[in-house]
């Protein structure tokens, strides 16, 4: 009598499907009762946490936020589903880039305006939640979240990132609630991320300069930073922000970053290539070094300041030539 699939082992079984794509094994459950149970079954968590374990990605157990800590559950099939729908975005922008320009709402051809902030903070989750290394000298497990991540996102030079992607409106045009989420979703993955070759032309250097180096956009009610005002901050809720309630305006913070790491560009840039991204430059802000640093053997649950960086600061820092600064401002 032959042997059909569901003669194997139920081991070997899992092990047959975690090779194939989340995709697949979705269309999988759809055969019969038999691999629908497993997949979606009583015990489905403990098969999706094999599936997840399977993919390019960071294991969730060992990952660790941006605070170091790591996580205390996690949902194992809702997580990949989420992933596997943003790469799904991902990819479908990486063959309408080149054409998205000519239609309005390019976004629109991507996914449901309901679902675009889930696809950008499952993105930002990704980045954030990373495998730590045990030295600044960079050796050790190279994150895997922001290898996949920069495979999708680095194939356009970045289109994916900009905001006229997903914001048909002007910076001075009022948002919807909802075009404001979006638009500070977007900003902080664009920040987390690092320098794109778009960020690289002349236009779009001088509007980010434009906007750090106006005095309009440094008031007390914004602290003097890149922070909501006291309304918006108490409206929007603390996401991003610090423990007193200043809420982080990621649009405002991706503009001084890019400022920021253009001039670090310039200092390491030669006469006959200025102007141009090394094929392996790195910027030392971008998530090629988001991966917090904590040596081996260290408990986070006893050791408080793992980072060493409690305590009373002072910090001075200028970045920009203050005659123009001024001129700038006050051109009498």
């Amino acid at each position: 009598m032959p042997i059909t699939l569901v003669d194997l082992s139920l081991e070997l079984i899992d092990r047959i499907l975690f090779v194939l794509d989340p995709l697949d094994v979705a269309s999988v459950s759809q055969t019969s009762r038999f691999f629908h149970e497993i997949i979606y079954g009583p015990l489905h968590q403990q098969f999706w946490r094999g599936l997840y374990i399977a993919q390019p990605l960071d294991d969730p157990r060992r990952a660790v936020g941006r605070l170091g800590t790591r996580r205390e559950d996690v949902d194992w099939k809702g997580e990949l589903q989420r992933i596997v729908r943003a790469r799904t975005v991902l990819q479908r922008w990486q063959g309408l880039y080149q054409h998205a320009a000519q239609h309005q709402d390019p976004a629109a051809l991507l996914c449901e305006r309901e679902e675009r902030c889930q696809v950008l903070q499952t993105c930002i989750d990704l980045i954030t939640n990373v495998l730590p290394i045990p030295s600044p000298d960079g050796i050790g497990p190279a994150s895997r979240n922001v290898g996949w991540l920069r495979q999708f996102i680095g194939e356009d030079e970045g289109g994916f990132l900009e905001r006229e992607t997903w914001i048909q409106k002007g910076p001075e045009e009022p948002l919807s609630e909802k075009e404001k989420k979006e638009e500070q979703l977007l900003a902080r993955l664009h920040s987390l991320y690092g320098l794109t070759r778009r960020d690289l032309d002349s236009q779009q250097r001088r509007a980010s300069q434009a906007f750090v180096y106006s005095l309009r956009n440094h008031t007390a009610a914004r602290y003097y930073g890149p922070f909501f005002p006291d309304a918006d901050a108490a409206e929007g809720g603390n996401e991003g922000g610090s423990r007193q309630g200043r809420r982080v305006d990621w649009a405002f913070m991706r503009r001084v970053l890019h400022d920021f790491q253009m001039l670090l560009l310039d200092t390491m840039a030669d006469e006959e290539d200025e102007g141009h991204l090394r094929p392996n430059y790195r910027s030392p802000l971008s998530s090629w070094f988001c991966q917090s640093i904590i040596p081996r053997g260290l408990d986070l649950d006893n050791e408080q300041d793992w980072a060493g960086v409690e305590g009373l600061w002072s910090v001075r820092y200028a970045f920009m030539d203050h005659r123009e600064f001024i001129l700038y401002n006050d051109p009498s």
